[in-house]
């Protein structure tokens, strides 16, 4: 608080020292620019927490002059509706105003402004002196971490990529988003998985990649709540397809492919090509105990395509151009 004039007293817990005082306008509340004094606070909840506020007192002191009702607001409607309202003494006397029952929840990581507006003074006051002050200020605020997240990982298994994570507690946890980048710049979404609205105890949760990019793939969670607002996790990657065993030529190919191994597979395999975003357009055998294979690719477009051969539980991967 600012000032030390007619420090507060005459009810419990009165600190007697700072105040802040203001000089409150004759007539009606008005949000308006100029319009009707107030004190004014914000509170801001950390990164990835909400909060919620559901009491306010505060010791208030006003002349003859001076506002007689108080008015609560928040920037979460630009000060457009009343949380609380009461009236104000204006004999020069402090007195203890309290408002409970309140329910004022900030989004996530957002900071919410928080005034008390003082109207329905009878007169002007003296230039330069304050006909209405505030002191002791208390609130009860609770803090909440939407979802807690205990791990989130991906791992390659076969030809196909799953994710899982654990969640130690959910709050409006409306469902999960799953968004895949090849460079960790541009998330699509791939799917989504139901979430658990409220919960306090662990929840597990998995979604299967069928069709991941060669090559690196970047994954992460958009966790969204019922009333649309939401948060993301980390980024976690991981490598599908394994290059060093499998060459293409030549570079770029034209009317045939080239596909050569370091060592022969022991079983029957299944060629694919694929356009980059993941689409089979072509499928065939590659037979066991070769280590040559030709492709036609003749009727190929001019572009960037993916060749994929699965044999057992190994998966080679590789791109190549069509000039």
């Amino acid at each position: 608080m600012l000032t030390t004039f007619s420090v507060s007293s005459g009810y419990s817990g009165a600190s007697g020292e700072y105040n802040a005082g203001a000089a409150a306008r004759i007539g009606a509340l008005n949000t308006g620019t100029s319009g009707s004094a107030y004190f004014q606070f914000t509170l801001t909840p950390a990164s990835g927490y909400t909060f919620t506020l559901t009491s306010i007192s505060f010791g208030a002191r006003s002349t003859g002059t001076g506002p007689q009702a108080y008015s609560f607001r928040t920037s979460l409607d630009t000060y457009g509706s009343d949380y609380a309202t009461g009236s104000i003494l204006n004999n020069s006397v402090w007195s203890l105003y309290t408002n409970s029952g309140l329910t004022i929840t900030s989004g996530i990581g957002t900071a919410v402004t928080f005034r008390i507006y003082g109207y329905d003074g009878t007169g002007a006051p003296a230039i330069n002196v304050a006909n209405w002050r505030i002191d002791d200020l208390s609130l009860t605020v609770s803090t909440t971490l939407p979802i807690l997240l205990n791990s989130f990982k991906a791992k390659w298994e076969s030809d196909v990529i799953n994710l899982d994570w654990t969640t130690a507690t959910e709050r409006s946890n409306a469902f999960f988003s799953i968004e895949r980048s090849p460079d960790s710049y541009r998330f699509p979404e791939i799917g989504q998985v139901q979430g658990a609205g409220d919960s306090n105890t662990p929840q597990d949760y998995s979604f299967t990649d069928t069709r991941p990019h060669s090559g690196k793939n970047y994954y992460r969670l958009k966790q969204v709540d019922f009333d649309g607002k939401y948060t993301y996790s980390k980024v976690v990657s991981v490598n599908f397809g394994k290059t060093g065993g499998l060459l293409l030529s030549p570079m770029p190919t034209s009317n045939e492919l080239n596909v050569t191994l370091d060592k022969p597979i022991v079983e029957d395999g299944q060629w694919q090509v694929l356009d980059i975003s993941g689409r089979v357009l072509r499928t065939g055998m590659f037979p066991a105990e070769t280590t040559d294979y030709q492709l036609n690719a003749a009727d190929l477009p001019v572009g960037s395509f993916v060749f994929r051969l699965v044999a057992g539980q190994e998966v080679l991967v590789k791109k190549f151009w069509k000039g």
